[in-house]
């Protein structure tokens, strides 16, 4: 008796066999992760200059330069690391451990910097002085840049954790509302340039989140998840709708730009009622 031959799974195409599967041989387009890499960065970016907005009365900080180059680095080398390549795995670890390594060396100088950060806040919000004042105010300009460093390297990780590795909008809220929160309690303003930074990413990476929205149970191998009621097939792989959601992501990226920009010029063009300024 002749066994029947199995077919083979082709490279690309849908495949019927025990279940439904669906296969592309192409990776994914790599406009999806350098859009998800500039959402990362771009939110890194508000988060910790929204943070320095709320205090410049108290106080300068000097690593700018230094504080764009972690948050971009960190943003791409988490995009390294989810790469199928062990060369790019390990260049983007090795930075992370690098960079973390560097800035433990210098705890120290952090917490001093971080102790008057949070005595300035505490100063221009009016609440009462903390007990660790004195000390705080013994802190120097390396302290503060310091302790900005260390923030922004620990906020452009998980950032880019949430956007990069992930594509989780819930986990990028959480990581960035605390610190709009924060200035946002007493009506401070912080510069403009990163609310919109902000509400741009955030609608980015909602759009991304609801595009590549996935239902597939825990125990199926199947690439397609049924709908009894409909008699329909739904496709709920995430690794083939990176392949198919670019231009999706596109779409968002550049509805979320004109969006934001229209509400920045329109902002600045009208003013506000009387009874709002006084």
């Amino acid at each position: 008796m002749k066994r029947k031959k199995e077919r083979k799974k082709p490279r690309n195409g849908i495949y019927f066999h025990s279940d439904i599967d669906f296969a592309l041989s192409d990776d994914e387009f790599p406009a999806t992760y350098f859009i998800r890499v500039l959402v990362a960065a771009a939110a890194s970016l508000a988060a910790v200059f929204m943070t320095e907005s709320f205090l410049e009365t108290e106080f300068i900080v000097t690593a700018n330069v230094q504080i764009f180059l972690s948050v971009i680095f960190t943003a791409v080398s988490v995009r390294l690391i989810s790469s199928r390549f062990i060369f790019f795995k390990l260049f983007g670890s090795g930075y992370l451990i690098l960079n973390a390594v560097f800035l433990i060396s210098r705890t120290e100088s952090a917490v001093t910097g971080m102790l008057f950060a949070v005595y300035s806040y505490t100063k221009k919000a009016r609440m009462s002085i903390p007990f660790f004042s004195s000390y705080a105010s013994l802190s120097t300009q390396e302290d503060i840049n310091a302790c900005f460093l260390t923030v922004t390297f620990l906020l452009a990780l998980m950032i880019s954790i949430a956007c990069v590795y992930k594509t989780n909008f819930p986990l990028l809220f959480i990581f960035t509302f605390p610190i709009f929160e924060l200035g946002a309690f007493w009506g401070w303003e912080p510069w403009s340039w990163t609310i919109g930074g902000m509400l741009l990413a955030w609608t980015t990476m909602l759009s991304l989140n609801l595009i590549n929205h996935t239902t597939k149970k825990k125990k199926s191998k199947s690439t397609f998840a049924v709908y009894p009621k409909k008699n329909s097939f739904y496709l709920t792989s995430d690794a083939i709708k990176l392949k198919f959601f670019t231009v999706g992501a596109l779409f968002a990226a550049v509805t979320a730009m004109t969006a934001f920009s229209l509400s920045v010029i329109f902002a600045g063009a009208i003013s506000a009622p009387r009874a709002f300024r006084s």
